[in-house]
């Protein structure tokens, strides 16, 4: 395999995508033993409302502020080309469901 930039950027990605699920799993867990959630609905709220404000804060800050044009934002969202940012919006959706079965 051919070392280039666009590998060595994509493996980048990966491992930060990686790392940021760990770091939120562990955040979440520790937040969920002092404020447990205490309904299906509230963890479902809080998920749907993690994930929207994630996916709306890249764009918005990316394309206005970073001046990245909006392909480019959706191209970290495409898992064909080995892309993995997409995992970030998921975890954070179904994490604070997986915290009210963990404490319930």
């Amino acid at each position: 395999m051919q070392i280039t930039l666009k590998n060595i950027c994509t493996a980048k990605n990966g491992v930060t995508s990686v790392l940021l699920i760990i770091i939120f799993a562990v955040y979440t867990l520790a937040l969920g033993y002092f404020a447990p959630v205490l309904s299906l609905f509230s963890a479902v709220s809080i998920g749907l409302m993690w994930a929207v404000l994630t996916i709306t804060f890249e764009f918005l800050f990316g394309h206005f502020v970073a001046k990245i044009p909006f392909s480019e934002l959706l191209n970290d969202y495409n898992l064909f080309k080995g892309r993995i940012w997409i995992l970030i919006p998921i975890w954070l959706f179904i994490l604070p469901i997986i915290l009210y079965y963990f404490y319930r």
